[in-house]
């Protein structure tokens, strides 16, 4: 990883200097691992090292999670060896009273994906479950002989300075979850329609009779820079084209508090119009849905700085 120092580098200093060297060497790790926090890492595909616990999903923070500090210390050669020690695993829960976040890692703000091994039931056997925050849209689940892909994208907004950093998750044989740190990127303003790309990976090899067998999981995450839009208010219109009734922002939210929220729509209603403000005051953005459309959906701000998903179901009369 950029920013360690190998395994088995020496550094060599007489007697009389040593502590003064020591303190250097401390110091100087303490500035490295503040300057990495801030770093801007390239994007690319981060291949996770085949261990024993099955890479589970990944959760996006905006602050930096602290790795354990290296370790100096002394060879039997009076020397002095700097080695990096394992991470610190944060263990997250699953379930809970939020059904809004189905993983809570404890003292920490974020957002994941994640492909959870669950026992069901009745059998308890455990399969598979594709599972997100409610912050991420754009799901998408693909599934190969030798792979398993999730991609999801979080939108966030524009013109404001963004860090991101896309933390590993890891499921172990017993069920429990941990969060592993993971690396970084920044901007000092993101342009509305810019997108950044992040991917955590890990394979698999195993011989059954003589035939090596690979599987992997995959894990995607995109974020997309939007403006927000606010006010939204939905329009049920006619036959002949005139408003029959406006549902306003509160009567909007009053539906989404619901048990099962859902819109029934009049039959003498022949499409619907939403109708948002466009940020900083420009006009209204229009969305047109059709007889027959299954959902209602939209973005909206809250008070995070993400733009939110609401999926409203329509049933037609």
């Amino acid at each position: 990883m950029p920013g360690t120092t190998p395994e088995g580098d020496t550094f060599k200093a007489s007697s009389p200097r040593l502590p003064a060297f020591f303190l250097c060497c401390a110091a100087l790790l303490l500035l490295c691992g503040g300057l990495l926090a801030y770093a801007k890492v390239p994007l690319a595909l981060a291949e996770i090292r085949t261990e024993e616990d099955r890479l589970a999903g990944i959760f996006v923070t905006e602050n930096h999670i602290p790795s354990a500090a290296p370790l100096v210390d002394f060879n039997v050669h009076g020397e002095i060896v700097i080695k990096e020690q394992e991470p610190v695993k944060i263990y997250g829960m699953i379930g809970g009273d939020n059904s809004q976040k189905p993983v809570v890692f404890p003292e920490l703000e974020g957002f994941g994906i994640y492909n959870l091994m669950l026992p069901d039931s009745s059998s308890q056997v455990s399969s598979g479950h594709y599972i997100c925050d409610d912050a991420f849209t754009d799901l998408h689940f693909t599934v190969s002989d030798s792979e398993e892909h999730a991609e999801a994208s979080l939108y966030t907004r524009t013109g404001r300075f963004c860090r991101y950093y896309f933390n590993p998750v890891y499921q172990q044989e017993d069920g429990r979850l941990y969060l592993l740190p993971g690396s970084g990127i920044s901007s000092d303003s993101l342009a509305a329609g810019a997108e950044w790309s992040q991917s955590l990976a890990q394979s698999r090899s195993e011989s059954f009779n003589g035939t090596e067998e690979t599987s992997g999981y995959r894990f995607t995450v995109k974020i997309v820079s939007a403006d927000a839009p606010s006010g939204a208010e939905l329009i049920l219109m006619g036959q002949d084209n005139h408003a029959l009734r406006i549902l306003s922002d509160a009567e909007l939210d009053l539906l989404f508090q619901q048990d099962m929220p859902r819109l029934e729509i009049p039959a003498d209603v022949s499409y619907l119009v939403l109708r948002q403000h466009k940020s900083g005051g420009g006009g209204f953005l229009h969305t047109l849905y059709d007889r027959g459309a299954e959902s209602l959906e939209y973005m909206v701000a809250a008070d995070d700085s993400y733009l939110h998903p609401r999926s409203l179901p329509l049933i037609w009369q």
